[in-house]
């Protein structure tokens, strides 16, 4: 039995487990850790690593497991948190799986180097680096380029995207499934159904694939701020028109909830 520090942030109730230690930690140790009665409780848990030069392990290299071949993790073994290089993030979905990408967990990351009293402006994930700036108590995040397929979208993690009432018949498990309802220009409602999770308060990258549809669609203005309304709170997107497509920028809030230490098994 092994003894590893966390911390535990949310954003707008989307809640993560940090880990700045690589620990190995097992896909079934990911389950235990974000397990609700009898662990930490968690919606996923994010290992965060420090790296000169080498890369997060491509993901087409990774079986779908926890890999331990990572760079080493900020901090080392004295846990004293020194960032001079690249930083990584890898997430975990709370039954263990593989998420290439979060956008509340992003902003959680960013939130914790900041508390942490680093500067960090650039996150190294598995879809790739993202651009992250503080603005009034709050994180934008470049999320790069939406990926649409009818009402399929990419942004680096797959969402299948429905307008009207949630129909549970539509929810497909392999993907992260949105129902969104338009109440006007500016505004959307939604509610997620994560991959790996089920439903949750909030998904970044959820409310960035549905303004991304809608937009896509004429339904949404380019260029202008959508309010997207979660059960958890509220993101502000944009999508700007590129030769590339749509280019979306996320605004949304991440806050510490606590941090300790636990065994594990």
């Amino acid at each position: 039995m092994a003894k590893t520090s966390f911390y535990k942030y949310e954003g707008l109730g989307n809640d993560f487990i940090l880990i700045s230690k690589n620990p190995c930690l097992t896909p079934q140790q990911v389950k235990n850790l974000c397990d609700r009665h009898l662990g930490i409780g968690a919606d996923g848990l994010i290992f965060v690593f420090f790296s000169e030069t080498s890369p997060l392990t491509p993901l087409h290299q990774v079986e779908r497991g926890i890999k331990s071949d990572l760079p080493s993790p900020l901090g080392g073994e004295g846990g004293t948190l020194s960032v001079t290089g690249e930083v990584h993030m890898r997430i975990f979905n709370a039954n263990g799986s593989i998420a290439e990408m979060c956008g509340n967990g992003i902003r959680c990351v960013a939130q914790w180097l900041h508390d942490q009293g680093h500067s960090v402006t650039v996150i190294q994930t598995d879809a790739g680096p993202k651009t992250c700036t503080y603005e009034s108590g709050q994180w934008s995040i470049d999320m790069g380029i939406a990926q649409i397929t009818g009402n399929r979208v990419s942004m680096g993690n797959p969402h299948l995207v429905f307008e009207g009432d949630v129909q549970t018949e539509l929810i497909d498990p392999s993907v992260n499934t949105e129902f969104v309802q338009i109440k006007n220009l500016h505004e959307i409602n939604i509610r997620v159904f994560e991959r790996g999770v089920g439903e949750t308060e909030a998904c970044g990258t959820g409310a960035c694939a549905s303004v991304a549809i809608l937009v896509s669609q004429n339904q949404l203005p380019e260029n202008e701020e959508i309010t997207v309304h979660l059960k958890g709170g509220n993101l502000y997107i944009t999508a700007r028109p590129t030769t590339h497509g749509l280019q979306i920028q996320m605004k949304g809030p991440a806050r510490y909830v606590f941090e300790g230490e636990v065994f594990v098994e």
